[in-house]
């Protein structure tokens, strides 16, 4: 049976222990994937915090990078489409188009620059805003989109210079794990982590301690729990939605300064037996030290390119050259 390994620093990674992933369509055991420790999620987070000076201070490097991810993703395709249908459900027509979405959506990030707005000129000097980025982002992924999710939080990110520890459902782990290791050498090591786990893995990550991290819609660290990502907790199997599904509230409320998204469902009979979540639930406030986290992909809040792609402005003052 195929064993698969987590990305850390760019090195694949086992662990200790692992846990069994079933394909739903036979309820058997299709791969083992690894659990993740916390001494791992440890070495996850400074890769991340350590690849961050460089990653965010070479614009050019990141847009090849990201249209390399893209290429990466048409051409070894066919090794993760079959991955993904095997322990998501989907057809492979479906599985073979959410790669191809997935590929784009690094591709689109890829022509995209940070932006610098002109505020004015005066006495031979002008002034800018321009963006810096935040640090490291935790994003987990639900099962229903693995792959393309995963690329709706990780594109954004890496373009605007924040490096990413990614965590997939523990239902569909192991085409995520396969897009790890197809690009561990893509970007930088530490640029791009990929770790897999059962509970409580994701309220560890979303509530890692990581001191010089920064947490959404600023830079000063925050202290607390924060709240548990949600969407990953749904049975692909039978569509129901377990505990954690809808994110549980954090003492204090959420964010004010994050905008709101209306949740939404769009069901399709033919997919995931009608249980096809596509839920944009509301921005989640960070309770520790990562730049941003949602329990969901869909649709952006805060931030350049939505909560992913997160970056602080400054004003910058600099003679007219």
């Amino acid at each position: 049976m195929a064993r698969y390994t987590m990305t850390v620093g760019g090195k694949p990674l086992t662990a200790r222990e692992s846990f069994e992933v079933r394909n739903p369509a036979t309820g058997l055991v299709c791969g083992q994937a690894p659990d993740c420790s916390p001494d791992t999620l440890d070495l996850a987070v400074a890769a991340a915090r350590a690849a961050g000076p460089g990653w965010r201070s070479d614009p050019a490097a990141r847009r090849a990078a990201l249209a390399e991810v893209g290429r990466v993703l048409r051409d070894r395709a066919d090794e993760l489409i079959p991955v993904l249908t095997m322990e998501q459900g989907k057809p492979l027509r479906d599985a073979k188009a959410e790669i191809g979405r997935a590929a784009q959506r690094f591709e689109y990030f890829a022509g995209l620059d940070v932006p610098v707005e002109l505020v004015g000129e005066s006495g031979g000097f002008r002034t800018e805003v321009r963006r810096r980025a935040l640090g490291p982002v935790a994003a987990i992924t639900p099962w229903n989109f693995p792959v393309q999710l995963a690329a709706a939080k990780v594109a954004p990110a890496l373009a605007a210079g924040n490096p990413v520890v990614l965590k997939p459902s523990p239902f569909t782990p192991l085409t995520t794990l396969e897009f790890g290791r197809l690009l561990a050498k893509v970007p930088p090591p530490g640029v791009l982590n990929v770790v897999s786990g059962r509970d409580p893995l994701g309220e560890r990550l979303v509530t890692h301690p990581g001191d010089q991290l920064h947490r959404l819609g600023g830079h000063r660290p925050e202290g607390g729990r924060g709240r548990r990502a949600g969407a990953e907790t749904a049975d692909p199997g039978t569509g129901r939605q377990r505990r954690g599904d809808r994110a549980a509230g954090r003492r204090g409320g959420p964010d004010r300064r994050c905008a709101v998204l209306v949740g939404f469902r769009q069901l399709r009979p033919d997919l995931h037996g009608g249980q096809t979540g596509l839920r944009a639930p509301r921005a989640l406030r960070r309770g520790g030290g990562l730049a941003g986290t949602k329990s969901s992909g869909l649709g952006t809040s805060g931030g350049m390119w939505g909560i992913y792609g997160h970056s602080e402005p400054f004003v910058l003052h600099r003679p007219v050259s």
